[in-house]
């Protein structure tokens, strides 16, 4: 039998395709991979495939290719960029990754690191893989909230905060456990004016924020230790103050975390010196005392921006007066 030279080429191609496939190191032009298997599958992004160091921006595909095979990118391996190896300004993520995650320390140390582009809108990451970038980054994109809640889910255990289901705990309980998750809180979280401190992204990667930040990520770790997110609000007073609303039963409280945690450190102590919650009058004053302001409690808000990234909501409505939002979810303001 006599076989044609067209179809001994092809074979012998397919046989260097399927033997270069059993190679799990692979590369395209842009990146250098690995894959989970010698057909298809996903791949692991493990460097680019030049010399890094002139890049800005770096984008993250859905697909890479070896051989004309198809890989779904699903992350990428811990140390890969970190140092030298990360001169980017930009990282985007584009919309049609399926999902995506972060490794230890995969973009560690990334000095000019500007801005993280999550277009996609499944992340999940390690707690140290934007660990010692740019204080100054910022977060974009639906995907950020999606690896906040991720990053957040990962804290509240690394901090040792207990999860439970808090519909059947007693009001005493919620509230000694969110005054030991705020102190947690006051000490992960430093306060500084980076350029994106209200971003929670921002919040949890470079431990920088402000009092937007603060109550934001205070809410988001309530939520991931099991709180009801209907019950634990943004609060603020359009003028640059944040705080947070908390619901017990019927009754709102308000509840500052910029708190003296190192002279109350129980929530017993608190509650007999310096209360961690408080009614409208008593919050109003304490307001008034330590940033020598006027306030009215008729004109407090409620912030729909739980995240704090710049294109979470668009052309939408960020924030109404509490009064008005509590009229529709029900609950009365403690006096």
């Amino acid at each position: 039998m006599k076989f044609s030279t067209k179809l001994i080429y092809t074979l012998v191609n397919a046989t260097l395709a399927f033997a270069a496939l059993n190679d799990k190191q692979q590369h395209d032009d842009t990146f250098n991979f690995w894959i989970s298997g010698p057909n298809g599958g996903t791949a692991t992004l493990v460097g680019l495939r030049n010399n890094p160091t002139t890049a800005k921006s770096l984008t993250i595909p859905a697909y890479v290719y070896a051989e004309g095979i198809k890989f779904k990118v699903v992350d990428v391996l811990d140390h890969t960029f970190n140092g030298n190896n990360c001169p980017f300004e930009d990282i985007y993520v584009s919309s049609n990754v399926e999902s995506f995650h972060f490794d230890h320390f995969s973009f560690n140390d990334c000095a000019n690191l500007k801005r993280v582009v999550l277009y996609n809108d499944v992340i999940t990451t390690e707690l140290t893989a934007f660990k010692n970038v740019n204080k100054n980054v910022q977060f974009l994109g639906k995907g950020t909230k999606s690896f906040v809640m991720d990053f957040s889910k990962k804290l509240v255990r690394d901090l040792s905060i207990p999860i439970k289901n808090y519909s059947s705990v007693s009001t005493n309980t919620k509230k000694n456990d969110l005054f030991e998750i705020a102190k947690k809180l006051s000490n992960y979280l430093r306060n500084s004016g980076v350029k994106d401190s209200g971003n929670v992204a921002v919040n949890l990667v470079t431990k920088f924020g402000t009092s937007d930040g603060y109550a934001r990520l205070f809410r988001q770790l309530a939520i991931a230790a099991g709180f009801p997110e209907s019950d634990i609000l943004v609060g603020g007073d359009n003028n640059g103050h944040y705080w947070n609303y908390v619901r017990f039963g019927s009754y709102w409280w308000n509840v500052d975390v910029n708190y003296p945690f190192r002279v109350y450190s129980t929530y017993q102590s608190a509650e007999s010196s310096k209360p961690f919650f408080l009614g409208n009058k008593a919050f109003k004053s304490r307001i008034m005392e330590s940033y020598d302001i006027t306030v009215d409690p008729n004109n407090f808000i409620v912030w729909f921006t739980n995240f704090g990234y710049a294109d979470e909501f668009r052309g939408q409505q960020t924030y109404d007066r509490f009064n008005n939002y509590i009229s529709s979810v029900g609950g009365r303001r403690r006096a």
